[in-house]
């Protein structure tokens, strides 16, 4: 004859006390010749064995049982702690990638805030004196600060997506070619900044979410431009096994081995700490950039080239039977 004792609690620090005691009485009371202990907790059996009682009034047998319910609601205690602590982990790490955004958007808001302040008070105190080419120069001053805090703002919302994980990104059959073109056309040039785009002849079709794959590599290019003071940007995508490969190669100083290896560590940091010019732009950091990679089953890395320019590289799904 067997018996069965199925221990089970939501608070995992208590299923070493619970067994104990489960076994101890099991031992002492029940008729069964043997009795198998499964413990759970949320709903998982976390752990199972089987014992047999060979004398009820045994303490050595109750002992026996007794150690072997500890070791094996310890083991469940493991177990649960570790997907616990995995849950938690990621958690964190949204959250601070939340508050890492949060705390650069508050600083670098301010900025363009000033500027379009400026430029208003300007013309609303001096409206009667004003010349049409100053008027005019205000304006763009006005409207290109503007297009920075709606840049900003989208950044927010992406990162947002990101670390409140409201759904699985949205992924269709997208042009690399288009992606690229969109992306450079979106980046804010001036005449002395020049980006070449490399892309193969044969039409190149990646499973992505189109807008943040855009955002990743606009931020990049950004950074090479503002932080590394980078004057000429290649961009190139290549076929590599399924996947599709983009680099970002410049001409500018370089990032540092510390940045590098943040990086890898999964460590939230400014753009302006790794690059060696601090500047108060500020684009979705490169920790979310590898973030939104990974999220489409990628890889992300960054190094110097060798002409010691920054170079950064990710992966992307290729569309099947491309």
């Amino acid at each position: 004859m067997a018996g069965y004792i199925a221990v089970y609690s939501e608070y995992p620090f208590l299923i070493p006390m619970l067994c104990m005691l489960c076994v101890i009485a099991a031992a002492r009371f029940s008729r069964s010749s043997f009795c198998s202990l499964a413990v759970c907790t949320a709903g998982t059996v976390m752990s199972y064995f089987t014992f047999e009682k060979i004398y009820s009034d045994s303490e050595l047998c109750i002992a026996t049982a007794a150690s072997f319910a500890v070791m094996a609601a310890a083991a469940a205690f493991i177990r649960s702690s570790e997907s616990e602590y995995r849950k938690l982990r990621e958690i964190s790490e949204r959250k601070s990638i939340s508050s890492y955004m949060l705390r650069a958007i508050s600083h670098d808001i301010r900025n363009p805030l000033t500027v379009i302040l400026g430029a208003v008070s300007a013309v609303i105190e001096n409206r009667s004196g004003i010349d049409e080419d100053t008027l005019m120069e205000l304006m763009a001053d006005v409207r290109s600060e503007a297009e920075r805090l709606k840049n900003m703002t989208e950044n927010v919302l992406t990162v947002s997506m990101i670390a409140e994980e409201t759904g699985k990104l949205s992924i269709s059959a997208e042009s690399a070619e288009e992606i690229v073109r969109d992306s450079v056309k979106a980046l804010r040039l001036s005449g002395e900044n020049v980006v070449e785009t490399v892309v193969p002849a044969k039409s190149l079709t990646v499973m992505v979410n189109a807008v943040l794959i855009k955002q990743v590599m606009i931020n990049i290019m950004e950074n090479s431009i503002i932080h590394g003071c980078a004057t000429r940007i290649i961009l190139s995508a290549e076929i590599i096994n399924n996947e599709v490969l983009f680099r970002i190669c410049d001409n500018g100083k370089g990032i540092s081995k510390s940045f590098i290896n943040m990086l890898n560590e999964g460590v939230p940091v400014s753009e302006s700490k790794y690059y060696r010019q601090k500047d108060s732009n500020l684009g979705i950091s490169m920790s979310v950039c590898k973030k939104i990679v990974d999220m489409h089953g990628g890889a992300f890395s960054a190094g110097n080239n060798k002409d010691g320019g920054a170079e950064f590289s990710f992966t992307v799904p290729l569309k099947a039977n491309e």
